[in-house]
């Protein structure tokens, strides 16, 4: 029922003033001559309903008299014997029934199978009022029905010297046609009331097919044509002044679509023109107009879209931007329109730098403008040049956050050792000599520090560089066994095992020497920094037999492997970063953070990568490939 409703009462929304006014006239008019009618009809079949009432009333009373002397004799007999000559001398009669004063049937005739409580219901409703004396004083009549058949049904009180003996219920056959009178005032009622909504139904079909259909699409067409549709036409054959309106309307229309054909033929012509001009801009050009959708794009901008060119005129702009870009960019070209409609001597141009990530991420410039037509001073568009900034931004970003590490980096030895001499120049009296040695070799190893930093990022700034270096024919063997003697005493210090292991057949490799000597250095640099007391470290090297792949492809692994604390994964992938130390949070080690950076770049300059394999609490493994040159037989 709510649906019901909730659908009634949006079709009552969208009828219009003039049709609701006609329903509610009809609607009074159709129940006023209803009421009408059913007054009438209803007041005759009382009138005759009284008149038959007081009928059966007198041969109710005439037939009480005879009945009370029996009853008073209590001759069962002489009642039956009076019962029956009433019943056949009164042709309406449908029974004669006697009721004592509690209710109980005392005598019927004639006599029914079925239980007479069952058939007479005004019997069973006067059983309730049996304790009101007063009710036995006054007759009372009722319409009902026995077995289908319309009656009166009248009780009579038996009452003689103020006794009373009971009661009379005396059935007479009713007219028929009083009977279903009701049932005939309801039709009649509702045949008029809908035969009034009828009538005004068909009026308004008749008035629909000859005014409002016409009148209907004429509008419809209407408002093709102000939303720019000029294809409209209407094809509805009508005479007279509707049918010259259609007429004209029609003729408007082929007028305004020949006109529209035109000026986009005016148009394309303009715009091959402006395309031949700004074709060779590298820069992306956009041209929209005020509903911000695409009039000219040039291969540039478009090939930045990955879109076809040609196949973009005419579209909306934000359906080839992400719904980031949309939010941030048409804010501002809906602004410089409205700004535009308020003020049309009002130039504005804005920029603004957005990210757009198709296949690749890429920042662009993009320089908004305003165009007006400078004829009638209004605004026709706005011109977009895009230009690409990655690079620049790239460049930018990497200079903020090396001039921010090495500001970090720098700040921590200098600030010591201006802490330190400041303190041994302040208090030189008060401090011990032993003080003072002490205090000289922490600013002497802040020193160190601070040298090492500094050659670490000339060396990394040389690496990035383009600086070439003297490719040697490298003996591994001799290399790394030089490295693993200048690393012992460290490792000796540490009560740490250094080891290696060179496969026999290896004997060199191509490649800048100095270079991998670094890595080499810092990789077990590292190793020794991170394991504790009666680890061990392995330097391996052996080769790889990719001969079923490709047969020139021989390389050689170098691999540094130690018992140290290890690296959880989610530092794993940070770790080749400028200045990343995992140590960091506990400050017990030092270090610059910048060799396993080194490493990368020197490692990548021999066109290989660098791999990491570590656990926490258990070790790490970090390994490299390069070319295979000699083998040993």
């Amino acid at each position: 029922m709510i649906k019901i409703f909730q659908v009634l009462r949006s079709q009552w929304h969208n009828i219009n003033i003039q049709a609701r006014l006609m329903a509610f006239i009809t609607l009074a008019i159709a129940i006023c001559m209803s009421s009408a009618t059913f007054w009438v009809l209803t007041s005759i079949r009382q009138k005759a309903i009284l008149t038959e009432s007081h009928v059966t009333r007198d041969i109710s009373l005439l037939c009480t008299t005879p009945l009370l002397a029996a009853i008073e004799q209590k001759s069962i007999v002489d009642l039956s014997i009076i019962a029956e000559k009433i019943y056949l001398n009164v042709s309406s009669l449908r029974y004669l029934i006697l009721l004592d004063v509690s209710g109980q049937v005392y005598f019927s005739f004639p006599e029914y199978v079925c239980d007479i409580q069952d058939l007479l219901s005004i019997s069973q409703d006067l059983l309730t009022y049996s304790s009101k004396s007063s009710l036995f004083y006054k007759p009372i009549a009722k319409y009902a029905f026995l077995l289908k058949d319309p009656v009166i049904d009248m009780v009579v009180p038996l009452v003689k010297d103020g006794y009373t003996y009971g009661s009379l219920d005396i059935g007479i056959n009713s007219n028929p046609r009083i009977a279903y009178s009701s049932f005939a005032v309801q039709k009649i009622t509702i045949v008029i009331f809908v035969s009034m909504w009828g009538i005004v139904m068909l009026t308004s079909l008749f008035h629909s097919l000859t005014i409002s259909i016409p009148v209907q699409e004429l509008l419809f067409g209407i408002q093709r044509i102000a939303k720019g549709d000029f294809t409209a036409r209407i094809n509805f054959p009508l005479e007279g002044e509707l049918g010259n309106l259609i007429l004209y309307f029609n003729e408007m229309a082929e007028k305004l679509e020949c006109y529209e054909k035109k000026n986009i033929e005016q148009l394309i012509s303009e715009q091959s023109k402006l395309e031949t001009l700004v074709s060779i801009i590298t820069d992306g050009v956009i041209l929209l107009d005020k509903e911000l959708r695409i009039i000219f794009i040039n291969h540039s901008a478009s090939q930045t879209f990955k879109a076809f060119r040609y196949g973009m005129v005419g579209t909306h702009f934000a359906s080839y931007l992400s719904s980031r870009i949309n939010e941030k960019l048409f804010p501002i070209l809906n602004r410089m329109v409205q700004s535009n409609y308020i003020d049309n001597s009002y130039s504005e141009t804005q920029e603004i730098a957005l990210i757009i990530d198709y296949e690749a991420s890429r920042t662009f410039r993009f320089i908004l403008t305003t165009v007006f037509d400078p004829d009638r001073g209004v605004l026709t568009g706005i011109a977009i040049i895009m230009q690409d900034i990655s690079k620049e931004i790239e460049l930018n970003e990497a200079k903020a956050q090396f001039i921010s590490n090495v500001s970090h980096e720098l700040r921590t030895p200098l600030f010591n050792i201006r802490s330190f001499l400041e303190t041994l120049s302040e208090y030189n009296e008060s401090l011990s000599s032993k003080q003072k040695i002490e205090f000289l070799d922490i600013a002497t190893q802040e020193t160190l520090r601070l040298t090492c930093l500094v050659n670490d990022v000339l060396e990394l700034s040389r690496l990035e560089s383009d600086v070439q270096y003297a490719i040697d024919n490298i003996d591994l063997t001799e290399m790394i066994s030089s490295i693993v003697q200048t690393s012992q005493l460290r490792a000796i210090n540490k009560k740490v095992k250094l080891s290696f292991q060179i496969c026999p057949k290896i004997l060199g490799t191509n490649g800048y020497y100095i270079l991998l000597t670094q890595v080499i250095s810092n990789l077990i640099g590292n190793a020794l920094k991170f394991t504790q007391l009666d680890g061990r470290i392995l330097i391996k090297v052996y080769s790889l037999n990719l001969s079923k792949i490709n047969q020139d492809y021989d390389r050689i692994r170098i691999e540094v492997i130690d018992e140290g604390s290890g690296i959880s994964l989610c530092d794993q992938s940070r770790i080749f970063e400028r200045f990343v130390r995992i140590e960091n949070n506990i400050h017990t080690l030092e270090g610059t953070g910048l060799g396993l950076s080194i490493v990368k770049n020197i490692v990548e300059k021999h066109q290989s990568n660098i791999y990491l394999y570590s656990e926490s609490g258990i070790g790490s493994s970090f390994w490299f490939d390069l070319s295979l040159i000699q083998q040993k037989n």
